[in-house]
């Protein structure tokens, strides 16, 4: 038969890379030194979405339960999440993930008295029951619970006995202790030969953060906020 010969019009097609979706506590973030659990999934590969990750300027720690799941450690600034599938045994890169590392917000040091807030104006019996604590950011510590423990080294009480300089009178140790449901200080003691009406510091030295892994992080405070006032 007569060979016919039909000229079709090219066609063009349009080839879509996989998208990646993130869900997260914290998804345009991440926080330094703590452990940042995501969830990547590539819903266009299906059961064929065998991932492997890597981080720049961070640790990455696999869930040993679900394979979408990582946890994140970051080191550095900025973070780079890359994402990869290990498909017939070898590694396809899919996309790279851009973080901004932010430090995790400030907590706040507090004094209490017999159970309540100190207001740095009432005087404080030296029978009272003083604590002070460190009291995380609540919705840092709903997200990140683990990574929102902290420590205090030590507590050094003053009196100012004289018109000199406040002298050191007593000290509190922090180690071992958990700072966030606060370090008990006895004042009757080492205040038993000051009159009512003594003014008094409270001298905190080294506030660190406990990580997830346990590690302690330094938290920087200013001079006036880890120097307490009372009478």
């Amino acid at each position: 038969g007569e060979e016919v010969v039909i000229n079709l019009p090219p066609s063009e097609f349009t080839v879509r890379k996989p998208e990646v979706v993130i869900t997260s506590a914290s998804v345009q973030n991440l926080y330094y030194q703590c452990g940042n659990t995501i969830n990547v999934d590539v819903p266009a590969l299906g059961d064929l979405y065998n991932p492997k990750f890597t981080a720049s300027q961070a640790k990455v720690v696999p869930s040993s339960s679900d394979k979408k799941k990582v946890t994140i450690v970051p080191s550095g600034r900025t973070c780079v999440l890359g994402v990869s599938s290990i498909t017939n045994g070898q590694t396809i890169k899919i996309d790279d993930v851009k973080y901004k590392v932010i430090k995790p917000p400030k907590a706040d040091l507090e004094l209490l008295v017999n159970g309540k807030l100190y207001n740095g104006a009432a005087p404080i019996s030296k029978k009272s029951k003083t604590v002070l604590r460190v009291k995380p950011d609540s919705d840092f510590k709903a997200a990140l619970p683990k990574d929102a423990r902290y420590m205090i080294s030590s507590v050094k009480l003053l009196s100012q006995r004289s018109l000199g300089a406040p002298a050191t009178v007593g000290s509190y140790s922090g180690n071992g202790k958990d700072a966030t449901k606060g370090i008990p200080m006895s004042l009757g003691s080492k205040l038993k030969s000051d009159a009512p009406g003594t003014k008094i510091f409270f001298k905190i030295d080294k506030v660190y953060r406990i990580n997830f892994q346990n590690k302690k992080i330094p938290v920087n405070f200013s001079e006036q906020a880890l120097y307490i006032g009372a009478i």
